[in-house]
């Protein structure tokens, strides 16, 4: 037997959430009040390009090795462990957008539910004999 289409209705929007796409920040965040980090003079109308760079063959050959790091330093005996970093702090469960699509997809189906319970018209039948046993 196929489902009624006010149980399926849910299901698709439920599918149809999970495949939104998510957006990525684009710009870059704000600098804080303070800091000495500034934007960088625009290039004027009046300057020469600038020369062609190289190719890439020709700069691998002209560059440097890169210096090797230093061998890590120990912190702590040996046995002892190191302290844990600080947890880093989650937003609130009310502020994530999955929260917000799954409470919307739990009312639209009690709604839907409700709905097609109350339109199923009355539970006796339209007789001259009601809800009486005929034997």
């Amino acid at each position: 037997m196929p489902r009624p289409a006010y149980l399926t209705f849910p299901l698709v929007l439920g599918a149809l959430l999970t495949t939104l796409p998510v957006r990525a920040q684009t710009e870059p965040p704000p600098n804080p009040p303070g800091s000495a980090a500034a934007s960088p003079p625009p290039a004027s109308p009046a300057a020469p390009p600038p020369a062609a760079a190289p190719p890439p063959a020709a700069q691998a050959a002209t560059t440097p090795p890169l210096p090797s790091a230093p061998p890590p330093t120990m912190t702590t005996t040996p046995g002892e462990l190191s302290p844990l970093p600080p947890p880093e702090e989650k937003p609130p469960i009310y502020k994530e957008t999955w929260f917000w699509a799954l409470v919307g997809v739990v009312v639209l189906t009690a709604t839907m539910i409700t709905i097609g319970l109350a339109s199923q018209g009355p539970s006796t039948p339209s007789t001259d004999l009601g809800n009486m046993r005929a034997f």
